[in-house]
């Protein structure tokens, strides 16, 4: 089964800058799945556009797609509960989805605005 994982990139395709993009990311390797990254930018989306996704990352296992980071993450134990749990339990699973939640709403926007500048500096014209 072929396995993708659409990250947003900056004008340099080995730049994947998204935590969102991380997050995924770090799920597949704690699963131990085997993928390929496929590094996609904002004006690339029609790449994505199968999986009814606006905004990355995005999973495609087999026909299988899945967005957001932690809908991936879900999607991954769900699928592949032998493997390395993500969660660990009942409760690791909920403590996992306050911190997701806390680092959405607390921490990401408050970073956001000292990187904003740097982001836009790696984007390509079409992105910017």
């Amino acid at each position: 089964m072929s396995r993708q994982l659409f990250e947003l990139c900056g004008q340099d395709k080995s730049t994947r800058f998204s935590p969102y993009v991380w997050r995924a990311r770090l799920s597949l390797c704690q699963k131990n799945l085997p993928f390929e990254g496929v590094p996609a930018t904002y004006h690339e989306k029609d790449r994505i556009a199968l999986s009814g996704c606006q905004t990355f990352p995005v999973l495609k296992d087999g026909e299988t797609w899945v967005g957001d980071s932690w809908k991936i993450a879900e999607y991954l134990e769900k699928t592949y509960p032998k493997d390395p749990s993500l969660f660990g339990s009942k409760e690791g699973k909920a403590y996992s989805r306050f911190m997701n939640h806390f680092f959405n709403t607390q921490i990401h926007s408050k970073i956001f605005m000292l990187i904003a500048p740097d982001i836009h500096a790696i984007l390509d014209e079409g992105d910017q």
